[in-house]
């Protein structure tokens, strides 16, 4: 597996390692959405420093930003931290970001530090009725 999922009080934090297919990124986002946990969510922190290799499509970036946008009829109260290195991934993560189908907070971090700060900032628990 490329990617492994740390569930936390607040939020998810997925870890990427190696090499990053189209379908193993489709794969990290279903196994978040599908998750009991996921209107409880307030942030995920996408953390690909391990990457050494991605074979990921733009095509499937925007797919993932369309199946974000409908996540978010569920829960609109997530932030999306993307962390990388300079040189992998920049380019892809810059379109996830700046789709139109983009609805959640999307920054890009260089540390997994400054990426938790931002996603865990003012972060209020899920509330149920």
């Amino acid at each position: 597996m490329a990617y492994e999922v740390t569930w936390e009080t607040s939020g998810a934090y997925k870890k990427f390692a190696g090499h990053v297919s189209d379908e193993e990124l489709r794969r990290s986002v279903s196994r978040i959405h599908g998750d009991r946990r996921f209107d409880d969510l307030r942030y995920v922190i996408n953390d690909f420093l391990a990457v050494e290799s991605y074979d990921v499509s733009e095509e499937n970036v925007m797919y993932i930003a369309a199946i974000d946008g409908a996540a978010a009829r569920s829960n609109p109260n997530i932030r999306i931290a993307l962390v990388l290195s300079q040189a992998h991934g920049t380019e892809l993560a810059l379109r996830y970001a700046s789709a139109p189908w983009t609805v959640y907070p999307t920054r890009i971090f260089h540390s997994t530090e400054e990426a938790r700060a931002w996603a865990i900032a003012d972060v209020q628990p899920a509330t149920r009725p």
